[in-house]
C-alpha cells in the first residue's frame, strides 16, 4: 500500500496554492519589509511601528488566502486552516526576525519560515482540493499559465527582500558585514549582531545593487543565459576593483556577492525546471 502526499494535483489547485504564496511574498516582502540592515539604530518605539505593520500584513494576507475566487461551503475548514497558518508564521516571522538579525541565524530563519510556509499551504490546498474556480477577472490564458506567471512573481518579490535577508544573515554569521573604516573601532570577526559601526550605507548601496543582480540572474538562468552569470560578476568586480585593497570590503564583496549569486541560481533552477512546465499545461 502506498503512501501518497496530499499535494495540488490539477490546475486550478496549482492556481490557489500559487496564488497563496504570491500573496504571502508580497504581504511579507513587497510591502513595508522590517528595517534589518538598520537594526542598530532602531529604537523600540520604532520596533513596536514595525511589529503593528508587521501584524496588519499577517491579516490582511490570511483575508486574501481566505477569500481566493471560488469557494464552497465544504472548504471553509481547510480555508480558516490555510488563513491561521497565514497569520500564525506571518507573526512569526516578523516577531522574531530582527532579533535573529542580532545573531548569526537570520538567513536560516528567512528560509526556514518560508519553507514551512510553502510547504503547508501546499498541503492544505492539496489535502481538501482548494481550487480558483470562479476568478474574478477572466483572463484568455490557462490556468496553468496562471499559476507558473503567479509563481514566478512571487519568486521574484522573495528574490529582493527576502534575498536581503538571507545575504544579510551570511555575511553576519562569516563577520564580514561592511564597517566604517575608523582605526579605533574594528569589528571582531566573532562578533555577533550589529557593532556600532555598522556601515549601513554601504549596506544599503550593496542591498540595492544585489536587488537588481538577483532579478538579472534569476532572468538569465530561466532563460539559459548560463554564460551571462560570469559577465555580470565580473562586471560588479570591475568597477569596485580598487575597493578590494581593504581586505574587510574584499570579504565583505566576495561573501556578499557569492550568496547572493547562490540565492539566485537557486530561485532561477527552480523556475526553470520546477514552475516552467506549468506553461505548457
Amino acid at each position: 500500500m502506498s503512501w501518497r502526499v496530499p499535494w495540488p494535483s490539477d490546475d486550478l489547485q496549482l492556481l490557489a496554492w500559487a496564488q497563496t504564496l504570491l500573496v504571502w511574498c508580497a504581504a511579507h516582502y513587497a510591502v513595508g519589509t522590517d528595517p534589518v540592515g538598520r537594526v542598530n539604530q532602531i529604537d523600540g518605539a520604532t520596533e513596536q511601528r514595525s511589529r503593528r505593520f508587521a501584524q496588519v500584513r499577517s491579516l490582511a494576507a490570511a483575508t486574501a488566502v481566505a477569500c481566493v475566487p471560488g469557494w464552497t461551503l465544504a472548504e471553509i475548514p481547510a480555508r480558516l486552516a490555510l488563513a491561521a497558518m497565514t497569520v500564525g508564521l506571518g507573526l512569526i516571522l516578523a516577531r522574531f526576525r530582527l532579533r535573529m538579525a542580532l545573531s548569526k541565524y537570520l538567513a536560516e530563519w528567512e528560509v526556514g519560515v518560508n519553507v514551512a510556509f510553502a510547504t503547508g499551504s501546499g498541503l492544505i490546498v492539496g489535502s481538501a482540493g482548494i481550487e480558483v474556480a470562479a476568478p474574478l477577472i477572466r483572463l484568455p490564458v490557462t490556468a496553468g499559465q496562471l499559476a507558473a506567471v503567479s509563481l514566478w512573481a512571487a519568486v521574484l518579490v522573495f528574490s529582493a527582500a527576502g534575498g536581503t535577508h538571507v545575504v544579510r544573515g551570511l555575511l553576519n554569521k562569516a563577520g564580514t558585514l561592511p564597517i566604517v573604516h575608523d582605526k579605533n573601532t574594528r569589528l571582531d570577526p566573532g562578533t555577533t549582531g550589529d557593532p556600532s559601526n555598522f556601515d549601513v550605507p554601504e549596506y544599503n548601496r550593496g542591498r540595492i545593487i544585489g536587488n537588481f543582480e538577483r532579478f538579472l540572474m534569476i532572468v538569465m538562468v530561466v532563460s539559459g543565459s548560463y554564460e551571462g552569470l560570469g559577465l555580470l560578476v565580473a562586471a560588479k568586480g570591475l568597477i569596485r576593483a580598487r575597493e578590494f585593497e581593504d581586505r574587510d570590503f574584499a570579504e565583505y564583496f566576495i561573501v556578499g556577492s557569492l550568496a547572493s549569486v547562490t540565492v539566485a541560481l537557486v530561485l532561477g533552477l527552480a523556475l526553470r525546471y520546477a514552475v516552467a512546465p506549468f506553461w505548457a499545461r
